[in-house]
C-alpha cells in the first residue's frame, strides 16, 4: 500500500507545526517557497470558492497509518505532510501497489482552477517549477497503475460554477483513475466529515480481509450507523447519512 495524506497547504501551517515541536526563533524556521504555478491556482481557487485557504485534515494522517497497519504496509510508503507532494507521486512506483490511498481535499468544482479540472490537493509548498501541488484529472490519466483498489478519501470542495453540482468532477476524477489502471475505487459523492471518513475507511479495509469489497463497505456503514461519538460531554449519533452515505465503490467488487 502507498498512501498520500495530511498535505501542507500553507507556510503558516508548517511554521505552526515546527513551533509546536520545539521552541525556536522565527529566523530559524526554514522558509518554504510557493511556486508561481501554485500561487496562481490558489488565487483562482480563493476567488471561486470564497475560502482563503484549504483547512488541514489532521485525521487523514491517522487514517493512512491505521489502514497501512491493517494491511501490514511499510512505514516508508506513507507520504505525510511535506512528503505528500505531487512530485513524490511521479517518483514513486505506483504500478506495483495493490492499494493506493489519497486522503486530502478533492476539488470538484467546474471553475475552481485555471484549467477547470477536478483535482486532488497535495502539498502546496516547496514544489519544483512546473508542479502546482494539484493532481488534476489529466495528470491522473498519465499515471501507469495496476491497482486493485484506489481510495479517494477526499473532503470534496466545490466551486460555484454550474458544473459544481452536476457530478462532472466526481465522475471525471473517478474515470481518470480507472483509465490509468485502477480496477476499483472507493470514492465520495459529496463533502465528507474527516473523522467519519477516517473511521469508515479503516473499518472497511479491515473487513476486506475476509469479505468482498461491496460487503465490507456495507458492513462498515452499518457499524457506523450504530456508533456514538463522544465530544466532551456531548454524545453524537453517527446514524445520519451525512457520516456514511457519501462513500461508494466503483469498479470490480471482488
Amino acid at each position: 500500500m502507498i498512501a498520500f495524506a495530511d498535505p501542507i497547504f500553507s507556510q503558516e501551517d508548517i511554521k505552526e507545526e515546527v513551533k509546536n515541536k520545539v521552541e525556536v526563533k522565527e529566523k530559524d524556521i526554514k522558509q518554504k517557497g510557493i511556486s508561481q504555478e501554485t500561487q496562481l491556482t490558489v488565487q483562482i481557487l480563493t476567488r471561486s470558492t470564497g475560502s482563503e485557504k484549504l483547512e488541514r485534515l489532521k485525521e487523514s494522517a491517522q487514517e493512512a497509518e491505521a489502514i497501512s497497519k491493517e494491511l501490514k504496509g511499510k512505514k516508508e510508503d506513507i507520504y505525510l505532510r511535506e512528503k505528500a507532494s505531487e512530485e513524490n507521486i511521479y517518483k514513486t512506483n505506483l504500478k506495483d501497489s495493490r492499494y493506493i490511498l489519497f486522503s486530502t481535499h478533492g476539488l470538484l468544482g467546474g471553475d475552481f482552477s485555471g484549467v477547470a479540472e477536478p483535482a486532488l490537493a497535495l502539498t502546496l509548498i516547496d514544489n519544483p517549477p512546473g508542479r502546482d501541488g494539484f493532481l488534476t484529472m489529466s495528470e491522473v490519466l498519465g499515471l501507469d497503475l495496476n491497482t486493485e483498489l484506489i481510495i479517494l478519501s477526499a473532503c470534496n470542495t466545490s466551486g460555484r460554477g454550474d458544473k459544481a453540482g452536476s457530478g462532472e468532477g466526481f465522475v471525471g476524477l473517478t474515470r481518470s483513475f480507472m483509465y490509468a489502471g485502477g480496477k476499483s475505487l472507493l470514492v465520495t459523492h459529496w463533502s465528507v466529515e474527516s473523522e467519519a471518513a477516517r473511521d469508515l475507511m479503516v473499518e472497511a479495509m479491515k473487513l476486506m480481509k475476509n469479505k468482498t469489497k461491496p460487503d465490507a463497505l456495507r458492513e462498515a456503514k452499518l457499524i457506523m450507523k450504530k456508533s456514538i461519538r463522544q465530544k466532551g460531554n456531548e454524545r453524537i449519533s453517527l446514524s445520519h447519512p451525512f457520516f456514511w452515505a457519501p462513500f461508494v465503490l466503483v469498479g470490480e467488487g471482488k
